[in-house]
């Protein structure tokens, strides 16, 4: 569990440096569909393996790179879309119902594991991820 961690962690990392660059060259919508491509198709398999092999450190480092470009960026698209006027608001918002998703989902997350198991949670988090999709690429238009 600490080599995938550490993955993780050095995955986040690795977005937190190139996110800003690839969001200023490419466009933040363009990034965002991109890595959620990545993001949720990671989620997807990510409970299909049954025993683990040490070569999935490389995916996991890869997925989470992608994880990491999507909630970082999200906060650039969000403000890109609200009035200027209103991005205090925005961002209060924004950052409560974090705050509340952060309370609620380790819950509900755990209450679905106990009913369906833990590989169920996987391709749920997946099909979510994926399914933010259409709603960002609509966003690329008005990026441009």
């Amino acid at each position: 569990s600490t080599l995938v961690l550490a993955a993780v962690a050095g995955g986040y990392t690795v977005a937190a440096v190139v996110a800003g660059r690839l969001g200023s060259r490419f466009g933040l919508p363009q990034v965002i569909v991109a890595a959620s491509a990545v993001y949720g198709l990671g989620y997807l398999i990510g409970g299909v393996p049954t025993e683990w092999r040490a070569w999935y450190l490389a995916p996991i480092f890869a997925v989470a790179i992608a994880g990491g470009l999507v909630m970082t960026l999200a906060w650039g698209v969000l403000y890109s879309v609200m009035p200027g006027d209103q991005r205090g608001t925005a961002a209060g918002l924004a950052t409560t119902t974090k705050g509340l998703g952060l309370i609620v989902g380790p819950l509900a997350a755990g209450g679905a594991i106990d009913l369906f198991g833990y590989r169920t949670l996987w391709p749920l988090c997946g099909a979510l991820v994926l399914s933010s999709v259409p709603l960002i690429a609509s966003l690329r238009a008005a990026d441009r």
